[in-house]
């Protein structure tokens, strides 16, 4: 199996970005950025996290534990009906995907934009899912 090297570079942009970024756990709060959580007996297993347009996903997690039991896609599925229920006319969503989560979202249906890319250390592959 081939072994992934992660850019300490990246890991820092991203929690810069998301984890440590009090501008958007404001956001979030406030349900700008849409979160959406899965849950199994009362703690979180995932989560999905959009940015203030709902039409772009820039985080989506599901603990390792429950890789593969059909989480993530359920959290999908149910961001997908909810954004469509407050936005009947959407087209489309897009995401970043990295190495290691692009076979699953090209599962679902996500198109490669482009070949893959890194910025601040973090490689993404642009991804679009068409309603």
């Amino acid at each position: 199996m081939k072994r992934r090297t992660i850019n300490p570079r990246g890991v820092d942009r991203f929690k810069q970005d998301i984890v440590k970024n009090d501008g958007f756990i404001l956001k979030a709060r406030q349900g700008v950025c849409p979160i959406y959580a899965a849950f199994d007996q009362g703690k979180i297993i995932g989560v999905l996290g959009m940015r203030p347009n709902k039409t772009h996903i820039n985080l989506l997690f599901t603990k390792k534990a429950y890789h593969r039991q059909g989480v993530a896609t359920a959290l999908f599925q149910y961001a997908l009906a909810d954004l469509l229920r407050e936005n009947p006319s959407l087209r489309e969503i897009t995401l970043n995907a990295s190495p290691y989560g692009k076979p699953f979202y090209l599962h679902l249906g996500f198109v490669p934009q482009s070949d893959e890319q890194e910025v601040d250390g973090i490689r993404f592959t642009p991804m679009k899912y068409t309603v």
